[in-house]
């Protein structure tokens, strides 16, 4: 009983952002050991044999937690909750629908919400393209997601799913063939393909049989070997003779165009919105029938499905911090990176709320116009400025270095992640080279030598900010953020207070996919940056000073319009600086200058 039940409540509940956004998710605190074992062992040599001991240690851990977890007397109450946290019908699907809503919108909203799930180029796709990657993204991960975890549930109970999560999660930020993971990683990597071998397999059987279909099972094993993936090719297989098409084909990774065969390649390769719709409907179906439940039940949650695509038709859903990993394993598995060049440059990139969202826009323009004078007084010229909105902010002098996108996707209300979205898919047309996307808030002021630092220290991978200063615009007082301290407890770190915390390692020369990276790494939000940059193979490296002063209380800050600035205020309040240092800090960021 307690599957179904967990399944049942996954796909009511999903994952409540709520809820994710105060607690840590299990696949979060997995990342996290994972990317502790990561920097203590991926060094020196004998990189295979100390990869083989963390996975070791990992694999013992997972099954330790379940069996205490199991052990607990509660009726199997927390191994039901448990276990549904660890599926992801409901996100999966949710994620899939968005590109459907957003490709009735344009190609272009549909390219930006393709390429949240899957890890190949997107700038140049069509509508039949993202459509097919949507699908295959849907089959592959229900597989994943949904199935493999169920399976090892059955066989193991719940040290049995914990061990093939902290597996699968380990694979998608260490299991891929670069010179850092390529012998680390590779335990990883041939592990969570075992772990997904016979869970492949019958999630093939699983769609064909809940969707009356077997009579196609005899192609699925010759179409399956076709696919570059030994498990993925599978559930798409099975998949693409429901929906009378051809899935996988060519595609391009870092700039090249592959030519993978066709699965199912008598199928049409024309595909569209109503495709996904069907694909997501073969979703539900394939997962009632797992979950044991009847066609009836099937058509009831179609419904409610066909519902929640009326009320999403205007607005991008959220990707839930768990499931923030959804195509990263794809795109590190196939990114073959150059080597860094002698002369990167520093990108930031900052999303502006509108005119008609602000209540004082003249208020926001002198905002932004501090942020981009602390650009300009960089000791190091190698920067660029993006800004997008819907409107320019008044008084800046816009040229080479300080460039404005104007957003012109309908999108109503809080827009500030779809303007993330637009910017890391327009950076491959204005960026070349190598270098740093730097997630900037555009009412943030950045320290005057930290392009310059990043520069020289240039490590290939990206920075956070632990360090850093909030300042109250009203009455000037300062607060230092930084990790907590004992006479301290209470104190957080710059990051999970500041947006403007973080900078990811982009190679403009040749992965024009990158804005992948980008989104996987921005989109989440800046509380998860660290994780998200582990999650795609690189790990960020700490700014060994405070960079950045985090604005407040202007009245037209994006947190405080949506009701969430007290909570700011207390924690600066809590870290409030001296009048004497605050003065030598106003100065050593030449703050008089900038406002």
């Amino acid at each position: 009983m307690i599957l179904p039940v967990a399944m049942i409540l996954d796909a009511i509940f999903g994952e409540p952002e709520w809820l994710w956004t105060r607690v840590k998710h299990p696949t979060i605190v997995m990342g996290v050991a994972v990317d502790t074992l990561d920097d203590r062992l991926n060094r020196g040599g004998m990189r295979r044999s100390k990869g083989i001991l963390a996975i070791a240690l990992l694999v013992v851990a997972a099954f330790l937690l379940g069996w205490i977890i199991a052990w607990v007397p509660d009726f199997g109450l927390l191994e039901i909750i448990v276990v549904a946290v660890l599926l992801a019908q409901k996100s999966l699907v949710e994620h899939v629908r968005a590109v459907a809503t957003a490709l009735r919108e344009s190609p272009e909203a549909g390219r930006i919400a393709v390429a949240r799930i899957v890890g190949r180029d997107t700038s140049d796709m069509d509508k039949d393209q993202i459509a097919r990657a949507a699908i295959e993204s849907a089959a592959e991960n229900l597989s994943d997601g949904i199935v493999a975890p169920a399976f090892w549930f059955v066989v193991g109970g719940l040290p049995g799913i914990l061990i093939y999560k902290v597996v699968n999660t380990a694979d998608s930020m260490i299991g891929y063939r670069t010179p850092r993971h390529e012998d680390f990683g590779w335990a990883a990597a041939r592990l969570d393909d075992v772990m997904n071998w016979v869970p492949a397999r019958l999630t093939a059987l699983l769609i064909l049989a809940s969707n009356f279909a077997l009579h196609h099972w005899h192609r699925v094993p010759n179409d399956a070997r076709q696919h570059r993936s030994p498990n993925a090719g599978w559930p798409e297989a099975a998949i693409a003779p429901l929906l009378g098409l051809a899935l996988a084909g060519p595609r391009s990774y870092g700039c090249r165009m592959q030519d993978f065969p066709w699965v199912n390649p008598t199928g049409r390769k024309q595909a569209d919105e109503d495709d996904i719709d069907a694909a997501i409907a073969v979703l539900w179906r394939t997962w009632f029938g797992a979950a044991g439940c009847g066609d009836r039940a099937f058509q009831g949650r179609a419904q409610v499905c066909d519902d929640d695509i009326d009320r999403d038709r205007t607005a991008m859903t959220d990707i839930a911090p768990a499931d923030s990993h959804i195509g990263a394993a794809a795109w590190k598995k196939s990114y073959r990176p150059m080597p860094v060049s002698s002369d990167p440059l520093v990108v930031f990139a900052a999303p502006l709320m509108s005119r008609a969202f602000a209540d004082d826009w003249g208020t926001v323009s002198r905002a932004v116009a501090r942020a981009v004078a602390s650009l300009r007084a960089q000791t190091d010229p190698n920067w660029r400025l993006l800004i997008c909105s819907q409107d320019r902010p008044e008084g800046i002098d816009f040229d080479d270095r300080v460039r404005f996108l104007p957003f012109e996707l309908p999108v109503e209300g809080f827009d500030k992640k779809p303007k993330v979205e637009y910017l890391c898919h327009a950076l491959p047309d204005h960026m070349h080279g190598d270098g740093y996307l730097f997630a900037f808030d555009a009412d943030d002021v950045i320290h005057p030598d930290l392009v310059g630092w990043m520069r020289r220290d240039h490590n290939g991978r990206g920075y956070w900010l632990r360090d850093g200063y909030m300042i109250n615009a009203q009455t000037g007082d300062i607060g230092v953020l930084t990790s907590r301290r004992p006479w301290a407890p209470l104190r957080r770190p710059f990051i999970a207070q500041c947006g403007s915390s973080a900078a990811i390692y982009v190679d403009f020369r040749t992965d024009r996919g990158f804005e992948h990276v980008a989104c996987h790494f921005y989109r989440p939000g800046h509380r998860d940056f660290r994780k998200s940059a582990a999650a795609l193979g690189l790990p960020l490296a700490r700014v060994p000073f405070p960079a950045a002063f985090y604005v407040m209380n202007t009245g037209e800050n994006h947190r405080q319009k949506i009701g969430k600035l007290d909570r700011k205020l207390v924690q600066l309040n809590r870290a409030r600086l001296k009048p004497a240092d605050a003065q030598a800090v106003r100065a050593d960021f030449g703050w008089d200058a900038l406002v």
